[in-house]
Formats: structure tokens, C-alpha cells, sequence
């Protein structure tokens, strides 16, 4: 903590300089801290951010929400109050909100993909099953086999929306994992459907 007598020091961002903070600061007594608000546009917060010793991890002290159809500038003033309030007291206002809201966009930015991830594992999981009932060779190898071509539609999904021109915020291995479980689960459900339904009938 800071003592009593320190204090931030503030620099705002000059206009068209095209800094990724909106503010910085530094403790009066402390040159060890720095502070920065920065403008999640994935959530509308400000959120407050120090680095210590001029390290390459930052941790989120504070989040301050941003009213729609607001200058974001207007709400910076809060946010600077909000990263005081932690140098004083420790207290991360709305930090967990923010995380919340964040995971819940993040979550259903990722709907698309796991949709179609689904779709297409369900739609080769329903192929590779009907070929196996029709051909009388069914067992549990078989489904696990229709398994594994479901889960290789997967990375080729994951490969076209890589190659679109904006990327998403997440990163590739965690498409890559949402892709292939969510067509793995598409061809578990529909050949299981077809094996119970058809197997040995």
C-alpha cells in the first residue's frame, strides 16, 4: 500500500497518439508501480491495470463500466477514482463483473463455431453410422471410429475461420478445442442415435 503522503501522478493520452491507455500514472513516493486505464471494447469497461518493475504481466485492479451512447473520455475520471481507491484500500471495484462479462461474450462469440462444429460432426457421425449399420459392422470399435472422423471436421473448421480477415479474440488453440469437442459431440449423438436405433434390429 501506499503511504499517506503518496499520491498518483496522472498523463492523459494525447489526442491521435494512438496509445493503447487512456491514462497512465505513478505513485509520488513509488517508481517501482505503473498504472494505466485502458477501454475493453469487448465489454464497454475502463479497466484499471498496474505493472510492477516494469515487468511484462499486468494485473486488473479495478473495471469501471461505460454507459452506452457515452463518451468513453467522461468516464475516465471514475476509472482514475477506482485505481486510487486500490492504492488506498486494496479494494478491486467491479473486477468481477468485468470478468463475468467478459467470459460471457468471449462464451458466445464462440457459439457460431461450435455450432457449426456440431452440425458437421453430427452430420458425419449420421453418414459413418448408416454406412455401419447397413454394412453389418457395428460394435464399439466402429463407433469409435465414427467418433474420430466426427473430431476431424473439427481442425478443418478451425482452419477457415482462421483464414478470415478479422480474428476473433480468442486464441487458435482455444477454437481448436471448442471446434473439435463440439464436433465430436455432433457425431457421438448422432451415431448413437443410429446404433440405438438401428443395431441389432
Amino acid at each position: 500500500m501506499a503511504s499517506d503522503q503518496s499520491f498518483l501522478i496522472w498523463e492523459d493520452e494525447e489526442p491521435g497518439s494512438e496509445q493503447w491507455w487512456l491514462a497512465r500514472a505513478h505513485e509520488s513516493d513509488n517508481a517501482s508501480r505503473d498504472f494505466f486505464i485502458a477501454e475493453d471494447d469487448l465489454t464497454g469497461y475502463l479497466v484499471g491495470i498496474v505493472r510492477r518493475d516494469n515487468s511484462s504481466s499486468y494485473k486488473v485492479i479495478s473495471a469501471t463500466p461505460i454507459s452506452s451512447g457515452q463518451d468513453t473520455l467522461s468516464f475516465v475520471s471514475s476509472a482514475k477514482a477506482a485505481v486510487t481507491l486500490w492504492v488506498s484500500t486494496g479494494e478491486r471495484e467491479h473486477v468481477w463483473r468485468w470478468r463475468l462479462a467478459r467470459w460471457l461474450k468471449l462464451t458466445w462469440l464462440q457459439t457460431p463455431i461450435a455450432f457449426a462444429g456440431f452440425v458437421v460432426g453430427g452430420l458425419l457421425g449420421l453418414i459413418f453410422g448408416f454406412f455401419a449399420v447397413s454394412s453389418g459392422i457395428v460394435g464399439w470399435p466402429m463407433l469409435a471410429a465414427g467418433l474420430a472422423i466426427g473430431a476431424g471436421a473439427g481442425p478443418a473448421l478451425k482452419f477457415l475461420v482462421d483464414r478470415r480477415p478479422k480474428q476473433p479474440v480468442v486464441g487458435p488453440w482455444v477454437r481448436f478445442v471448442v471446434v473439435t469437442l463440439s464436433a465430436s459431440a455432433g457425431a457421438a449423438v448422432s451415431a448413437g442415435g443410429v446404433f440405438a436405433l438401428f443395431w441389432g434390429a
